[in-house]
């Protein structure tokens, strides 16, 4: 079997499969345990199939060499000798090894694995079903969804899903539209511009700053990297068009209210400057270079000084908990690697990747490899979609038959005069 025909279905499942445990277990009777264990057995299968199909197969030899060099040197060695001197448990140990397996099956693979659009559009359409599912649920549990949203009832937006809670749910919408943007840039079929809309709609309902700003940031950058192909005047008139748009939302009561709901600046990071300092307090008491170590609990710090069971809604922060220098030196070669690769930087990577530092700014569930279903969607997004769609394996032959075209048509020019 081919690599990416393992990783299509493994990519849908590493997403939905954690969604299921976290917040269907206990209304489904799920054995969280079991299911924990599954999952564990799907992780390591996948990875040790595409690295022996990759190894095998590959006639130009395999090229992941240095990026398993850096997670072996940067993360494993560091994290195994925390866990070694503090006699941490198994909890922590099971945190460490689905690292370096999402490492390996969401980037290491990918990086050597070239989808055809099609079959990453396939991917996106994929997410796109379950994110419909995830919308409808929302229906059924609010079928007038706007009585849900905080504008209307002064009690905070109820619009969730089942994830549990709104910004989960914003973030699921956001990064789908970002996909369907990614899949038009793709196909250039301009129809999945209808599921984009539909998911902005459930944004919108979910009231998530954080996924707003997301959204916008990746819109911004998304369209201005089409400037050359676009004209400077086009971008100038759809910008304006926006902003006509958000005056007359303006002029309508409700929508009104909901923006500036949005952009009240005293309820922008509503306690998260405690959260950080407490965080990065944390992060001097470790040490600087390894931090404390992946799986630390950061929450009973916080129950502990302010009296908050809170994660530190903060990625940043959250990495040097976790790793210290070395982890974010790991994050910046590994971005450094898809970057000399990644073939849709300006339609894509770049806009993503600036929304991503700043929603990073706000949320710890954007953490890449840090295993969790809103994490692991992050990471695909970052990460794998951009590996699959990398350097395309036939470029550099029809380069070669090009050039020997071009002399030979210059041979026979040269001979016909």
């Amino acid at each position: 079997m081919k690599p990416k025909h393992l990783l299509i279905p493994y990519l849908i499942i590493i997403v939905v499969f954690p969604a299921l445990i976290a917040h269907l277990a206990v209304p489904l009777k799920l054995n969280a345990a079991l299911c924990e264990n599954i999952m564990d057995g799907i992780m390591i299968l996948t990875a040790a199939a595409g690295m022996v199909s990759l190894i095998i197969r590959k006639k130009s030899g395999f090229k992941g060499w240095i990026p398993l060099l850096g997670l072996a040197l940067l993360v494993l060695l560091p994290q195994l000798y925390l866990w070694k001197t503090q006699n941490r448990g198994f909890y922590e140990l099971r945190i460490i090894y689905r690292f370096a397996l999402l490492y390996i099956t969401l980037f290491i693979i990918p990086l050597e694995v070239h989808m055809h659009r099609k079959e990453i559009c396939l991917i996106i359409g994929l997410f796109c079903i379950f994110g419909l599912v995830c919308c409808i649920y929302e229906l059924v549990q609010h079928p007038r969804i706007w009585e849900a949203m905080n504008i209307f009832t002064g009690k905070g937006s109820r619009v969730e899903s089942f994830f549990g809670q709104k910004n989960r749910f914003g973030a699921y919408c956001a990064l789908l539209l970002i996909l369907c943007f990614f899949a038009e840039e793709l196909s250039e079929n301009k129809l999945w511009f209808i599921p984009a809309a539909f998911f902005g709609f459930f944004l919108v309902c979910t009231e998530s700053r954080g996924g707003l700003v997301l959204t916008a940031i990746f819109c911004l950058g998304f369209l201005l990297s089409y400037r050359r192909r676009l004209g400077t005047k086009t971008i100038l008139m759809i910008l304006a068009d926006l902003a006509i748009v958000l005056c007359i939302l303006f002029i309508v009561p409700q929508t009104r209210e909901l923006l500036m709901a949005l952009m009240r600046p005293e309820s922008g990071v509503t306690g998260r400057d405690r959260i950080w300092a407490v965080a990065w307090n944390y992060y001097l008491e470790s040490n600087p270079l390894i931090g404390h170590g992946l799986g630390t609990q950061i929450e009973r710090v916080m129950i502990e000084q302010i009296s908050s069971n809170v994660n530190t809604h903060n990625m940043y922060l959250y990495i040097l908990n976790c790793g210290g220098i070395a982890l974010v030196a790991f994050y910046i070669f590994s971005l450094v690697v898809l970057f000399r690769r990644g073939r849709y930087r300006h339609h894509y990577l770049i806009p993503f990747l600036a929304a991503y530092l700043v929603y990073g700014f706000f949320e710890m569930a954007a953490a890449p490899f840090d295993y969790w279903h809103l994490s692991n969607m992050f990471t695909i997004c970052l990460f794998a979609l951009p590996s699959f769609a990398g350097v395309d394996p036939h470029r550099h032959h029809h380069r070669k038959h090009s050039t020997v075209r071009t002399v030979v048509n210059a041979e026979n020019q040269d001979s016909s005069n």
